[in-house]
């Protein structure tokens, strides 16, 4: 009987998942600031590049990947970061193949991008409060 009770926390511990933080709750989302194409009448912009803070909140962060949901983004020119320690701030910058057109909703204008990590995943979205209209054209 002993033998069964081992056998089976092995096999449950082995198997068993680790749940993942929401990325919403573990990171922290700051500073949004887009540069724009096109900005009609502060309703909606066409965003080309936007710069963000990102700050570990709940713990240390490996391996962080900040993939834009817009844009038509490759994956390997999503930023990455191998280490983002607890309370430690990063500029996260996305430059989109496309621009991505947004319009204002309360709290400024949306942009979602997926996080992930070994400690969190999950889709958050950063609010654009301040921007500047791009002095070049597209």
């Amino acid at each position: 009987m002993a033998i069964i009770i081992i056998l089976s926390a092995v096999y449950n511990n082995k198997f068993s998942t680790v749940q993942k933080e929401n990325a919403e709750d573990y990171f922290g989302f700051s500073k949004a600031f887009a540069l724009v194409e096109a900005n009609y009448e502060n309703k909606s912009i066409l965003v080309i590049k936007v710069i963000f803070n990102l700050t570990a909140i709940k713990g240390n962060a490996t391996d962080v990947t900040v993939f834009p949901l817009q844009g038509n983004v490759r994956l390997e020119n999503s930023p990455y970061f191998d280490r983002i320690n607890q309370g430690q701030t990063v500029p996260v910058q996305v430059t989109y193949d496309r621009p991505v057109l947004t319009r204002r909703v309360e709290g400024g204008f949306p942009l979602r991008f997926r996080v992930t990590c070994p400690q969190a995943e999950g889709t958050v979205t950063v609010y654009v409060t301040r921007f500047s209209l791009s002095p070049y054209p597209y």
